[in-house]
């Protein structure tokens, strides 16, 4: 009996044994680390629609603004340049979209959105939109005033848009590009109304 023991001990596992628990493994191992690719994928990409759908606000609440152009008034007169308008469209941030090709880009401290220019002023960019990001971002923005989106053609978007918000972005740097894009335009009583969805192209790129 004590030498049947014996041989049991020494027996230890099988090649088999081992070889379906390395198995085993590398599944639970190869699993996890699609959930985490996932995982990062999706809140990237909350980045992204979050962003354009705060644009997407703005943009409206601009337009609630009354703009006044600068005029000469007579005394006892009165001012009759008060309008509703979208801004003007806005620079893309960053330039090119290969600053954020699999990786992020920081704004530069002087205000890559708030810097004053041609296309970001009072009425224009996003000066107008009175929008700003601190944060590192993985996806490039643009605000456009009209119906063609500027970072790039993508279908499914209704017709007769008055404003856009885009983002664009290649998260795994394959060069097969990401865009989400939402917007809205002027109801028939002439009130900003936003689109009821975020069109997306390649969400996980």
């Amino acid at each position: 009996m004590k030498s049947f023991l014996r041989k049991r001990r020494a027996g230890g596992f099988t090649l088999i044994e081992l070889m379906i628990v390395v198995a085993i493994v590398a599944i639970l191992a190869l699993l996890a680390i699609f959930g985490v690719s996932k995982f990062l994928a999706t809140a990237k990409t909350a980045e992204a629609t979050n962003t354009i759908g705060q644009i997407n606000k703005l943009s409206m609440q601009a337009y609630e603004r009354e703009m006044a152009t600068p005029e000469l008034l007579v005394a006892g007169g009165s001012g009759t340049s008060n309008i509703h308008a979208f801004c003007g469209t806005s620079d893309a941030v960053p330039a090119n979209l290969t600053d954020v090709a699999n990786k992020k880009y920081t704004p530069k401290a002087a205000g890559d959105y708030l810097l004053a220019g041609a296309k970001n002023s009072n009425v224009n960019g996003w000066r107008c939109l009175k929008h700003d990001m601190n944060e590192a971002q993985y996806y490039q923005y643009q605000y456009t005033k009209g119906a063609a989106p500027t970072l790039g053609a993508i279908g499914g978007l209704p017709a007769g848009a008055s404003w856009l918000a885009e983002a664009a972005g290649d998260l795994d740097g394959d060069a097969t590009i990401a865009r989400f894009v939402t917007g809205g335009g002027l109801s028939a009583q002439a009130t900003p109304v936003p689109f009821t969805q975020i069109v997306q192209e390649n969400p996980e790129e």
